[in-house]
């Protein structure tokens, strides 16, 4: 959908404008969208041998267009037919349709089940009369049309006729269901155009005003930008002004800003929401996930795993639920949304999904750009035009790994046994049934390997294709368990991730019975996601060197413009030393544990604020603590707590500051990369070890594959060491945020001397103080 600037008009093709309507809709896509994609492509190429055959004359894919005139406005469309044929002197227009219901059905139930269809087909004979191309093909004859019906799953068809008079009936009423949202479209251009400055800071900091001006100047002159800036820069609040102004001046019509981690959400819509005041011009949504929608109630059950999309527009018809009516002040709350759920028997992830096309800015995660099987939540939204979108990706540096996780896969003999089991007791085809048993015994055999044979993956193709088939063939029974289908569904994921030739796969069992299939590299698959894009600003303060991070996204120095963010008020503002009385490798650190805990009860004495120690994982800061307390009962540490959401992050840094000596986290966790209490509040930090990645199966493959190119030394800098010191970075950066911070660092291990180390820390994190002995920690302490 492609709207004309500064008329009422807009660009549609045929079949976005058959399925529009207001609220939930079936938005294609998913596990279940490519097979049903294939099964319809099947049976138009079957139809259409058919139809050349007794028909040598027909035509196949005719291209056809027009506008047609609604109201104050023009709706130009554009499609293609299936099929056109002469028959009795009249030329039929075909349109194949694929359905899983059984047939022949009567016309009013095919009218009820399958409207879309039906005005599509109309839309084809409305544009019939307007196209004078199609005026040609048809000679004088008069134009009649028809809908072939196809039960996939037995191969029935059922053909059913359109008249004139009803297809202009169809036609009416669409336009009428699209003209609302055309005049919502109309309105929101013309808010957006009367946009005032918004200014996210009253007095700027050292920095912020070079940055701006930098922003300014990419307009149109990168299709990638990368912005770099320290944490508490303001990243946030130049980029909300950026695309802010972008949106004033026409040259995108939606923002969409991702993050990678859900505590990144809360401060862009707080932010959003100081900049635009308490009336709004444009409306701005924060999509959660399914889970976090999820409710339980009398009227409905929506929770995880469950089929809370059956019957979903009969639900929302009967909801009486307005889409216009669901933003307060300009944002749909998701507490909103569950309320009306509960009320409505809607399901809330639907609620929100609704308003999607309703506002203009989208907060979410990185899968609904970068996951094939999330993407077309978005993508399949009235409206949405990625070309016309500023996309901004915060936290970017997650980016590299995110993507190639999206792209991850993992089957299990158990999980395949179970699908197995599900077949045969809700009585699936025979077919389908010996496939998923061959898929089981496949995998069942597997033993733990670091590398599986490549004939592995080709067997897997054979067995996965198989059950692709025999998904096209015939729908799943409908009383089968959701856990079973989902399965059965993945397969097709998987299989389009073995097919596609642009990634790099590491098939490897961890466990008995288990296939990993691990992106190694998704970089050609970001490159591409970014391109679609007007404009794309990833945004981070701790990038890395760019020589290593440019390459983990596809993208070269050539195609970006990469603003790097200057910060005086950060310079001095650490006070950094190595210890190198220790040593932090997993065989080496439990001789230092002792020394460890005493290192912090001796860092944490005599101070009125905690101290914040980072540990690279949760058994090292279990062990430690265990040593604490033997050494100083007296000393209260405050342990980061495992799978917290958001709202208990927040209250338990809220707590540890007011009741802790010292706090210990994880490197590379929401707490040490997503909160934002420890700035002002912590003046001492201490990074316990490098925090390198684990030497398992999928890194030694990546170092394995970079060796060959780079040499032993840079691969292990790329796949370890770099990795690690960017999760100290990112620690770090929490610290100092604002100017009139300070921060005594304590870097603990002696590893963090070595030259290669210190390379890859940022300036103000490097040091020439090494501390050797306990007097020397002694006296950099005092």
């Amino acid at each position: 959908m492609r709207f004309v600037t500064g008329q009422r008009a807009v660009v549609m093709n045929v079949g976005e404008f058959a399925t529009f309507r207001p609220g939930p809709a079936d938005i294609g896509g998913g596990r279940s969208g490519a097979w049903r994609a294939a099964v319809g492509t099947a049976w138009h190429q079957t139809l259409r041998e058919q139809t050349a055959a007794a028909a040598p004359d027909a035509n196949f894919e005719i291209p056809i267009s027009g506008r047609l005139l609604h109201r104050a406005w023009t709706v130009e469309l554009q499609g293609r037919i299936d099929q056109a044929v002469v028959r009795d002197g009249s030329l039929v227009l075909r349109e194949i349709k694929t359905v899983s219901t059984t047939l022949p059905k009567s016309e009013e139930e095919l009218c009820r089940e399958y409207p879309e269809y039906f005005r599509q087909l109309a839309a084809y004979l409305r544009l019939a009369e307007l196209d004078p191309a199609f005026g040609m093909l048809a000679a004088g004859r008069p134009v009649a049309a028809e809908l072939v019906f196809v039960d996939y799953s037995a191969g029935v068809t059922q053909t059913v006729a359109l008249e004139a008079t009803a297809a202009g009936l169809w036609v009416e009423r669409q336009l009428d269901t699209l003209l609302p949202y055309l005049e919502f479209r109309w309105s929101s251009r013309q808010r957006l155009a009367a946009l005032t400055e918004r200014r996210a800071f009253a007095e700027l900091r050292p920095g912020q005003a070079e940055a701006r001006a930098a922003l300014a100047d990419s307009r149109g002159q990168a299709g990638v930008v990368i912005f770099e800036a320290p944490t508490g820069f303001g990243k946030t609040g130049l980029l909300l002004e950026y695309a802010l102004e972008r949106l004033r001046e026409g040259h995108c019509q939606r923002l969409l800003y991702l993050t990678g981690k859900g505590t990144g959400q809360a401060p862009v819509t707080r932010q959003l929401r100081t900049l635009l005041g308490e009336e709004p011009e444009l409306r701005h949504i924060q999509l959660r996930s399914r889970r976090e929608h999820a409710i339980s109630t009398d009227k409905h059950i929506c929770e995880p795993g469950g089929d809370c999309r059956a019957n979903i527009a009969e639900r929302w018809e009967a909801s009486g639920l307005s889409v216009l009516d669901l933003f307060e002040d300009g944002v749909l709350p998701l507490e909103k949304s569950r309320r009306l759920g509960g009320e409505t028997g809607v399901c809330p992830y639907e609620i929100t999904r609704a308003a999607l096309p309703y506002a203009e800015v989208w907060v979410c995660d990185y899968n609904y750009i970068f996951s094939p099987a999330h993407r077309s939540v978005l993508f399949n939204q009235a409206g949405f035009d990625p070309a016309l979108t500023l996309l901004v990706l915060d936290e970017a540096h997650n980016l590299p790994a995110r993507a190639a996780a999206a792209r991850s896969h993992v089957l299990t003999a158990e999980e395949a046994s179970v699908a197995y089991d599900s077949c045969v007791q809700y009585q699936a085809r025979g077919a389908l049934t010996r496939a998923v048993g061959h898929l089981a015994d496949f995998l069942a055999p597997l033993r733990p390997a670091a590398q599986l044979d490549l004939t592995n993956t080709y067997s897997l193709v054979d067995l996965l294709e198989n059950i692709l088939a025999e998904l096209r063939a015939a729908p799943l029974p409908e009383t089968m368990p959701e856990p079973a289908r989902d399965f059965l569904w993945s397969t097709t994921d998987i299989l389009a991730t073995l097919r596609d030739e642009s990634l790099e796969l590491l098939p490897w069992s961890p466990a008995p019975g288990m296939l990993n299939l691990t992106c190694l590299d998704a970089a050609p698959a970001i490159a591409t996601a970014l391109e679609e894009f007007g404009q794309s600003v990833l945004t981070s303060a701790t990038f890395g060197p760019p020589e290593l991070y440019l390459p983990s996204c596809g993208l070269t120095a050539e195609q970006v413009r990469w603003i790097s963010a200057a910060a005086p008020w950060r310079d001095g503002a650490y006070t950094v030393a190595v210890d190198a009385r220790v040593d932090t490798r997993l065989r080496a650190r439990p001789r230092f544990y002792a020394m460890t805990a005493e290192t912090i009860q001796h860092f944490a004495a005599g101070q009125g604020r905690p101290i914040a120690i980072f540990f690279p994982s949760y058994d090292y800061a279990e062990a430690v603590r265990a040593y604490l307390g033997t050494i100083d009962p007296m000393t209260r540490v405050a342990m980061q707590p495992r799978g917290a959401t958001l709202a208990e992050q927040g209250t338990f840094i809220d707590e540890a500051l007011l009741t802790a000596h010292a706090i210990f986290f994880v490197l590379g966790g929401s707490f040490a990369e997503g909160v934002d209490q420890l700035g002002g509040a912590v003046e001492r930090a201490m990074i316990v070890g490098p925090a390198l990645p684990e030497p398992n199966a999928v890194n030694e493959a990546r170092r394995a594959r970079l060796e060959e190119k780079l040499g032993a030394e840079e691969s292990f800098r790329r796949v370890y060491l770099a990795p690690g010191m960017l999760k100290i970075a990112q620690a770090l950066g929490r610290l100092v945020r604002a100017p009139g911070h300070r921060a005594k660092v304590l870097l603990h291990c002696r590893r963090f001397a070595e030259p290669a180390t210190q390379a890859l820390l940022a300036p103000e994190y490097r040091t020439t103080r090494i501390l050797r002995t306990d007097q020397d920690l002694a006296g950099w302490i005092e």
